[in-house]
């Protein structure tokens, strides 16, 4: 199985955000067809238990597993400040509600600072509806921003595509870069050589069903 070609779904995502104008992160509308993401749970199945092969091999060459292990989480391998996210998007949720007791340039300041530095939680509040935000309570804002992160990340499908995407990204640039900066300046490449074998024929991609 050559993995080389997979490179090319990067560039194909990225114009697919392109095109639509909007970033995948957040974003709760984007549907795809049943069998395009059967196929998309596959891959990111795929994808992800390759990351895990490689990094239960690079573990067991390790001199010392407990401070040197890289380490596999299906959530914060793509979202690792889920709860600082939440503290932005609230913070910047209650901004929005004072733009009519400011200076519309003071608000554009801002704004433009929120878009720098809080880009996520923006994305966050903007991508949910006003209803959805205005119904909640003050205290039930912050776990309620960062349930929906959870929701986004694992039950949408452009969720699923940023997680593909992510994958990708590890498998083009390194897995050091994209998901275990820690392991970067080690010999992460030459420690090991990993080669998987196995066999798919017809019945295991196809299984038929025993009821009658």
């Amino acid at each position: 199985m050559d993995l080389t070609h997979l490179g090319h779904l990067v560039e194909a995502i990225d114009y697919l955000e392109t095109k639509m104008d909007l970033p995948l992160l957040y974003n709760f509308n984007l549907k795809f067809s049943k069998p395009v993401l059967e196929k998309l749970h596959y891959l990111h199945s795929m994808l992800f238990n390759l990351r895990s092969l490689v990094a239960l091999d690079y573990n067991a060459h390790s001199l010392d597993p407990a401070h040197e292990a890289c380490k596999v989480d299906s959530i914060t391998d793509y979202l690792s400040k889920a709860e600082y996210v939440a503290n932005d998007a609230l913070l910047y949720y209650h901004f929005k509600k004072q733009k009519d007791h400011m200076k519309p340039e003071a608000f554009e300041t801002m704004m433009r600072s929120f878009r720098n530095y809080s880009h996520n939680g923006l994305c966050l509040i903007e991508n949910l509806p006003k209803t959805f935000l205005n119904s909640m309570k003050t205290e039930e804002l912050e776990e309620t921003l960062y349930i929906a992160q959870m929701d986004w990340l694992l039950g949408t499908d452009a969720g699923l595509l940023f997680r593909v995407r992510e994958e990708l990204y590890g498998l083009v640039d390194g897995y050091e870069k994209v998901f275990w900066p820690d392991a970067n300046g080690r010999p992460f490449q030459e420690q090991s050589h990993l080669s998987v074998n196995c066999q798919i024929d017809l019945d295991t991609l196809y299984p038929t069903s025993s009821v009658a």
